[in-house]
């Protein structure tokens, strides 16, 4: 039994990865971002690496800033976990001032106990 091919007007068969791949690219929406479960497994390592090296909590509205930093690094180019590993490392605020803060989080809290 033969599988039915989709074809289009100028009967070309229709490949749905192919057309997604074209779609990505910005194909037809230029604007749309695609984001595959693979892209979101990198994000989330390399976010969570980040938080437990720096000793944020989760609920901390610095894990908020540098998730959505995180995500900018992806979009950049920045698409495998060695990559986006070097990126977090390079940027300003997620390798250096997110630190401090970090530890004046820390300081203060011991403070106020």
């Amino acid at each position: 039994m033969r599988k039915a091919v989709a074809r289009s007007a100028t009967n070309e068969v229709y490949d749905p990865a192919a057309a997604q791949r074209q779609h990505c690219k910005g194909g037809r929406a230029a604007r749309v971002e695609c984001t595959t479960q693979i892209d979101l497994d990198v994000i989330s390592q390399a976010l969570e690496e980040w938080r437990t090296s720096i000793g944020i909590d989760r609920a901390a509205p610095e894990y908020e800033i540098a998730a959505a930093t995180v995500v900018t690094l992806f979009r950049e180019g920045n698409r495998t976990l060695p990559e986006l590993q070097a990126a977090i490392s390079a940027h300003q605020w997620l390798s250096r001032d997110a630190v401090e803060m970090a530890n004046v989080s820390v300081h203060s809290a011991g403070k106020a106990s």
